[in-house]
């Protein structure tokens, strides 16, 4: 049964808490985003937008009047890399309590909308788990004909796939590091999910994050980061408990050739490429 059904919700009336991470240079991402998001998130759909940034004080007047109390800014540290992207888990497991989202979406703050998102695409996403995670679209490779067709005209691939199977298990950038809570035992590898955009129940992505968070600190405290930050981690979850693998779609690189049979809706930023071109 699907996600939506199970728990009755009426989707014109649904909720939907958004949070990123914007410090330093990327708070002028998350504002692009913002206003990215008129006219893409359905009318009817109450949307909580939470930010962490450390230029709290520098949000554009017309965002905060539009969103009033829609916004929930929470200040942060000027953090060293990759702090603030590491430490992700913990902020939101910090504001649980100020959640008002059936649903929570996280989104890397340089993303753009680029069609419409209803509360529908998440929670049929979602279908009959409680948290979806995204399939990173660099290890994305379509399936039957299509994957053929792939490969015939980027034959480069064929190469580079054969070699990240035979290193890694499967395609992907998976922790190694055996003392690392995200590492991920080689015959476990499978999906491999980005970091960019996450989303799913809100108890549930609650739990995640503050599991996550906990793990996250115990490899610092052995002076230990994972190999790709928070999305080794979120890895880890991801081959530990149930999840459900949505495609591309919800963070789209425009660059990927392998992503020719997906429409977008929200696309990792890329100054050379006019957004134009995936509203479609």
């Amino acid at each position: 049964m699907p996600y939506s059904k199970l728990y009755g919700y009426h989707l014109s009336m649904g909720s939907l808490t958004i949070f990123s991470v914007a410090t330093d240079r990327y708070l002028e991402h998350w504002i692009n985003l913002v206003r990215s998001s008129s006219g893409f998130i359905e009318n009817n759909l109450s949307v909580q937008w939470i930010l962490f940034t450390n230029r709290e004080g520098e949000i554009p007047l017309d965002i905060k009047l539009n969103m009033k109390d829609r916004l929930l800014i929470k200040p942060v540290e000027s953090l060293i890399w990759p702090m603030p992207t590491l430490l992700r888990y913990k902020f939101l497991s910090n504001v649980s309590d100020e959640i008002t989202g059936k649903i929570i979406l996280y989104l890397d703050a340089d993303m753009l909308f680029a069609n419409s998102v209803l509360l529908s695409d998440l929670t049929d996403s979602i279908g009959n788990n409680e948290i979806s995670l995204v399939k990173h679209p660099g290890y994305f490779r379509p399936k039957g004909i299509s994957r053929i067709r792939f490969y015939t005209f980027n034959p480069i691939f064929i190469l580079k796939d054969i070699k990240l199977r035979v290193m890694n298990g499967s395609l992907g950038t998976w922790e190694k590091k055996t003392k690392s809570c995200a590492y991920v035992p080689r015959n476990q590898r499978k999906d491999y999910v980005c970091g960019g955009a996450w989303f799913g129940d809100k108890d549930a992505i609650i739990k995640m994050c503050k599991l996550l968070s906990e793990r996250v600190e115990i490899d610092l405290s052995k002076g230990i980061i994972a190999k790709f930050h928070d999305e080794s981690h979120l890895n880890w979850y991801s081959v530990t408990y149930n999840c459900s693998i949505s495609d591309p779609s919800f963070c789209f690189e425009p660059t990927y050739p392998q992503l020719f049979s997906i429409k977008p809706k929200i696309i990792a930023v890329d100054k050379a490429i006019d957004l134009r071109l995936y509203r479609k």
